[in-house]
């Protein structure tokens, strides 16, 4: 395993990629021959995960018996519940049952796309390094969780295993490496939609037909790459996206109600955990969708040069009439990220979902107010 591959080169997610395998974020791939590994284990595997899981969210749901006094808390809570276990169900049978073939074009498309940029076994140094970040990441991560469980543990005057035990920290840390692969992804691929830009660009400064040519091919291919991460990640977008906004709603509102039962004593502490939980989700959330919406940005730029360039570069007939072909190939395939087709997902659906989030807010506050 070699960790100091680019990013330009897919081959550096290897290593995650094989550790996302022990949560069955991602399929059992093997990346040097190109197939599948073990799926009928794989599937076994993710039987024995999903009872253990719903084993597990059905017990802390006995275990941990709160009164709730507004009906607010009782729904919120009953939602939060049902978006955990379709999450992990969606996660877990899209790398084992559904859209299994979809990953290895997926994959064979990145490594295409590699060898026709020249980008394999390109090196980065240490601070730019992706494993480097996401040690860092991870490093955040650990101290945020290690805050909650000292606030939770320190109000509800439990243990450190029982804290554990009733806290879905393991939910939020696959949520966490969820997002860091989805991101890691769309990164990738508006990486090289840049570098497809910039290639085009030298082509017609140079006149290469060929070049040309070729760019286009790895539009199409890029087009359809698009497609399969759409396809493959829509489904765990949209658990991600309710998740950010219904955490929000939820640490609003329990913060509210706490704040009128809870001591001064831990006040504070509450709204503190609040807080990092809101900042959690909506880094989440944005880590999703600003990536995604840059590589939709490069795609655009693309259509945009290939008409610039034509009118810049236009040497004759035959130039003319390729760069046209491209301009025509290029809008046919050019593709937006969607949430398995339900909807594009860009930069003005912060704004949608913030609207909605206050929208659910008030409600529950109205709701608060007439049980008071």
């Amino acid at each position: 395993m070699n960790f100091s591959l680019s990013v330009k080169d897919i081959s550096f997610i290897k290593p995650f990629f094989q550790y996302l395998n022990i949560f069955l974020i991602t399929p059992w791939y093997d990346f040097d021959k190109n197939s599948f590994y073990s799926l009928k284990f794989s599937t076994l595997y993710a039987c024995v995960l999903l009872t253990i899981k719903c084993l597990w969210i059905f017990a802390i749901n006995r275990g941990f018996k709160r009164n709730y006094e507004y009906v607010s808390e009782n729904f919120l809570h009953i939602s939060w519940t049902f978006i955990l276990v379709v999450r992990n169900l969606v996660t877990v049978l899209k790398s084992t049952v559904w859209d299994v073939k979809k990953w290895k074009t997926l994959i064979t498309n990145f490594k295409y796309i590699d060898v026709k940029l020249e980008n394999t076994g390109q090196r980065e140094r240490i601070w730019k390094n992706f494993y480097f970040v996401l040690l860092l990441q991870h490093i955040i991560f650990a101290s945020f969780v290690f805050y909650l469980l000292y606030a939770f543990i320190s109000m509800e005057k439990i243990g450190l295993w029982e804290g554990l035990w009733l806290n879905p920290f393991s939910d939020c840390y696959q949520e966490f490496l969820t997002v860091i692969f989805i991101t890691t992804l769309a990164r990738s691929i508006k990486d090289r939609y840049k570098d497809l830009n910039e290639r085009l660009i030298k082509n017609c400064e140079n006149f290469d037909l060929e070049g040309i040519r070729n760019a286009g091919n790895i539009f199409r291919t890029l087009g359809e790459t698009v497609d399969m991460f759409s396809q493959i990640f829509g489904y765990q977008i949209i658990s991600i996206l309710f998740h950010f906004g219904l955490q929000i709603i939820v640490c609003l509102n329990y913060t509210f109600i706490m704040i009128l039962r809870t001591s001064k004593e831990f006040v504070c502490r509450i709204i503190i955990a609040n807080v990092l939980l809101m900042v959690f989700v909506s880094f989440n959330f944005v880590m999703i969708i600003f990536p995604i919406d840059s590589a939709t940005q490069e795609a655009r730029k693309f259509i945009d040069l290939c008409h610039t360039l034509q009118e810049k570069f236009q040497k004759g007939p035959r130039e003319d009439e390729i760069l046209t072909k491209i301009i025509n190939s290029s809008k046919h395939f050019y593709r937006e990220f969607t949430a398995a087709g339900y909807f594009n997902i860009n930069k003005s659906m912060i704004f949608c979902i913030l609207a909605n989030v206050a929208t659910y807010y008030i409600i529950t506050i109205q709701l608060n107010e007439s049980q008071s």
